[in-house]
């Protein structure tokens, strides 16, 4: 049994997030575009079709849900939004004292992954670098090395990026290859680790971070 669209709202969009938001529209229309694929390639023997609700109802609802959620993402205005992210930046920047260790991945299927582990002491920072070989940038090494930065100034520079206003998830589903990265940053007080990653779509600052990371790649 299908949910109505005025049900939908009020337990899947109401007072929700702009990200919570933006991540029911990706689901939706993925939903679609397998239910459109289903019905034009529709198999008499498909048992799918043969339940309650059929695919073309489920695709007609799943429609009419993403309208609503549309006009509930149309109507988060932009002071709302920038509340929203100045919100997530002051939780982050309260909770940076707090970071154990930071792990980013980056790369691709012609680039190879660099990947980081930064852990921090407490009174340093100790990186570790897992650099995969390709035949373009020739890495084959691992190696363990002190942070360039003291504790101080890595954690003063990481708060100047802002990185709470990172969304969880930037992807380009028109590109295959590219570049795919993600970033995961733990706490030791309880809270849930900050997760952010994507495929070939990046945040604004994503460079700064990349420089933060020491991430040089003529070495």
């Amino acid at each position: 049994m299908m949910i109505s669209p005025e049900i939908y709202y009020e337990n899947n969009l109401k007072n929700k997030s702009y990200d919570h938001i933006e991540k029911e529209i990706k689901a939706l229309n993925e939903n679609i575009e397998a239910l459109e694929n289903k019905i034009k390639n529709h198999n008499n023997n498909d048992i799918d079709f043969q339940i309650d609700p059929s695919p073309e109802t489920r695709l007609s609802m799943y429609k009419k849900y993403l309208e609503e959620a549309i006009k509930a993402l149309e109507n988060y205005n932009e002071d709302e939004y920038e509340k929203y992210k100045s919100s997530k930046i002051t939780n982050f920047n309260e909770n940076i004292a707090y970071i154990e260790k930071i792990e980013f991945i980056e790369g691709g299927y012609l680039t190879g992954n660099d990947i980081r582990l930064v852990e921090i002491m407490p009174d340093h920072i100790v990186m570790h670098i897992d650099r995969s070989y390709n035949e373009f940038r020739g890495w084959d090494k691992i190696t363990k090395k002190d942070f360039p930065y003291n504790k101080e100034v890595f954690l003063e520079k990481l708060s100047s990026l802002n990185l709470g206003a990172w969304e969880n998830d930037y992807t380009n589903d028109d590109i295959v290859d590219g570049t795919q990265w993600d970033l995961k940053i733990s706490y030791n007080n309880g809270i849930k680790p900050f997760l952010s990653g994507g495929s070939n779509v990046f945040p604004d600052n994503y460079e700064e971070f990349i420089d933060l990371m020491a991430m040089d790649y003529s070495k």
